[in-house]
């Protein structure tokens, strides 16, 4: 190919195996109409995938202040994962500090940062999303003064542990545990349980991290040191379920009604079937909670069950609920002589309205 004068970069990728290498250079004006002679060394790159939205995966590489280099994060489909829409590559300096990121300078919407390092050691990587939004298959490519290096999975510590029912004995098999760390390049991790209930993440940077299965249940803990390895259970909460019958005063079921739960860190409906019959599942032990039934006829009367606890994981508390009785008045009006009066406005206020109506 002819090269302009200046800098280039020529890039190199075996579209069987997704090896990659790049080498740099320059074309001064003493090498016009000459042939340049590179060789270009095919390297494993970093090839990886994010699984689920928010995830942010981390790689390493080892240079020195001063050096001038390329980090790329292209979108390439992975693992039975299709190419990630939208990469988004950051760059940390070896004590953590933030040395850089880029979205879009790559072309088609992948990433490329260039700088010069500022830091000697090893510096980190975070292959993630643009605003943490997509999922899918991605390269990672570091050049170091024109120089394809190798970036390596983060050698971070290992945490592990199980994730138990709300009793505290019942594993969970085949539960997601999302893993996050807080300082410097942030790891943001997904795995799953096996069929004892037992999840690994490797690669965990030091310091505070924080676990979670689901959004259930969740476990903090701190990795002091690499290659330490932290146990980190976690037990979903203790639920239960609240059911019962809601009739009306009369004493008959109150079909398709609605039924509320609510108190401290729940408030939801349910509604009766043909039976009056309603359920509530996944309630928590402990608080003390309000079932309120709705009137069918009208939405504002309603009869509460107040200080309803469950007191232990797997529990069953039947609630039943009578409606607040309902009847119809029939007004006559009479003017002073007694007499019948036809056509006069009535009002009435009652018991569940303090204003007339």
């Amino acid at each position: 190919a002819s090269v302009p004068e200046g800098a280039f970069t020529v890039q190199a990728i075996d579209p069987v195996t997704s090896l990659l290498g790049e080498v740099s250079g320059t074309i001064t004006a003493a090498q016009d109409g000459q042939t340049v002679s590179l060789t270009v060394n095919l390297v494993e790159a970093g090839l990886g995938v994010l699984r689920f939205r928010g995830e942010r995966d981390l790689w390493v590489f080892t240079a020195n202040a001063g050096d001038s280099v390329r980090v790329a994060e292209d979108k390439l489909a992975n693992g039975g994962y299709p190419a990630l829409p939208d990469p988004f590559v950051e760059v940390y300096n070896p004590d953590g500090s933030f040395l850089g990121a880029n979205d879009d300078s790559g072309g088609n919407l992948n990433s490329l940062f260039q700088g010069t390092l500022t830091q000697s050691g090893r510096h980190v990587v975070v292959a993630t999303a643009y605003a943490e939004a997509y999922t899918g298959g991605y390269r990672i490519t570091v050049t170091v003064n024109g120089t394809t290096v190798v970036p390596q999975p983060f050698p971070g510590g290992t945490v592990t542990g199980h994730v138990y029912q709300g009793d505290g004995v019942t594993p969970l098999p085949n539960t997601r545990v999302r893993l996050s760390t807080g300082n410097g390049p942030r790891l943001v991790a997904n795995v799953s349980t096996d069929t004892d209930g037992l999840y690994t993440v490797t690669g965990v940077p030091f310091g505070a991290l924080g676990g979670n299965a689901q959004v259930l249940g969740s476990a903090t803990g701190n990795v002091p040191n690499r290659d330490d390895t932290v146990v980190a259970d976690i037990r979903l909460p203790q639920v239960g379920t609240i059911t019962g019958q809601v009739a009306f005063a009369r004493g008959t079921p109150a079909p398709f009604t609605s039924v509320q739960v609510f108190g401290p860190g729940i408030n939801r409906f349910a509604q009766t079937d043909a039976a009056g019959t309603y359920t509530f599942s996944q309630v928590p032990v402990g608080p003390s909670l309000t079932v309120r039934a709705y009137h069918p006829s009208d939405g504002a009367l309603f009869r509460d069950v107040t200080g309803v606890v469950l007191t232990s994981h797997g529990e069953t508390r039947t609630v039943d609920v009578t409606l607040p009785a309902t009847a119809t008045v029939q007004v006559t009006v009479l003017r002073g002589d007694g007499s019948r009066y036809s056509g006069a406005y009535v009002y009435i206020q009652d018991s569940a309205r303090s204003f007339f109506a």
